[in-house]
């Protein structure tokens, strides 16, 4: 066969130059070997930038510390019948009048020092009430819801700051409050019966004896 001949085959052939290499077929990318499909060695790959997110980075959920709507309501009412009750005493009604405030607004605000100040306001309402001689029966009824609001708004401030406002926290708070009751009851009981043993007294006695008592049982129960 003639040279002619030859590079004329040679042409026709797919893949060939005419000087006999093998030319390059598409879809091949140059030195790396790799298709020219955007699979070659520095192609990025789609939504990865080459940078790894720094551990921790997920979002986290600020806790709400504030108490409960349930306990705050608990307290509220509880504080408004120690209030109610202290009315007849004229100027005792105002200290417990802002008291109770205090104690409705450090629970929303979950401001456990505003809590304490509201309860003494309470408390202060009930010692004034004594003074001005507010009949037993009221006195003690303002005693011990005071004692029961106290114990309240304490826990819920301790739950708020354990498991935050939006936990499930209703049913505790009920059956604490209702164990608050009992024992502020049996205190406030043992309060009146001591008074009335000694030949009673001023009320203003009965007051500061109700308000020991209150303390001892708090201090028992914490």
């Amino acid at each position: 066969m003639s040279r002619g001949e030859e590079r004329d085959r040679g042409e026709d052939r797919p893949g060939t130059t005419a000087s006999g290499g093998t030319a390059e077929t598409p879809g091949t990318a140059g030195e790396d070997g790799e298709g020219a499909t955007g699979t070659g060695r520095g192609a990025d790959r789609p939504g990865d930038d080459g940078r790894d997110d720094p551990p921790g980075e997920a979002e986290t959920v600020r806790l709400d510390a504030r108490p409960s709507g349930t306990g705050t309501a608990i307290a509220g009412l509880v504080g408004f019948v120690a209030v109610a009750a202290q009315a007849p005493g004229g100027p005792a009604v105002a200290v417990g009048g802002v008291g109770l405030v205090a104690l409705v607004g450090g629970l929303r605000q979950g401001a456990r020092r505003i809590v304490s100040l509201g309860v003494l306001g309470l408390l202060v309402g009930v010692l004034v009430a004594g003074a001005v001689g507010l009949p037993t029966e009221l006195l003690l009824v303002s005693a011990a819801a005071s004692a029961v609001a106290w114990d309240v708004a304490d826990q819920a401030v301790s739950l708020g700051e354990q498991v935050g406002r939006r936990a499930d926290t209703a049913r505790a708070e009920f059956v604490h409050a209702a164990g608050s009751a009992l024992v502020a009851t049996v205190a406030v009981a043992a309060a009146y019966l001591v008074f009335r043993t000694v030949a009673g007294g001023p009320v203003l006695a009965l007051a500061l004896l109700l308000l020991g008592a209150i303390l001892l049982a708090s201090v028992l129960r914490g």
